[in-house]
């Protein structure tokens, strides 16, 4: 994927936030915090696509973030 996907999704980011951002100019603060917040985890999605192709499927991800987090809690102490 590389610096392509990346470009050319940080490009769809942006133009995404700026659309959202002027339609939201009336709403509280506490709904633009949470668009903010969701937004870049949107970007931090995108990052971690472009840097590490290798853990594209779902199955990867689970066994990457949610297993040790799953086998931790299930170790007796």
């Amino acid at each position: 994927m590389g610096v392509y996907f990346l470009s050319g999704m940080g490009l769809l980011l942006l133009a995404n936030f700026i659309f959202e951002w002027r339609i939201r100019s009336r709403t509280s603060i506490r709904e633009k915090r949470v668009f903010v917040i969701i937004w870049s985890l949107a970007w931090l999605v995108v990052l971690l696509v472009s840097e590490f192709p290798q853990r594209t499927t779902p199955r990867q991800w689970i066994d990457f973030i949610y297993k040790p987090l799953l086998l931790w809690l299930k170790h007796p102490s």
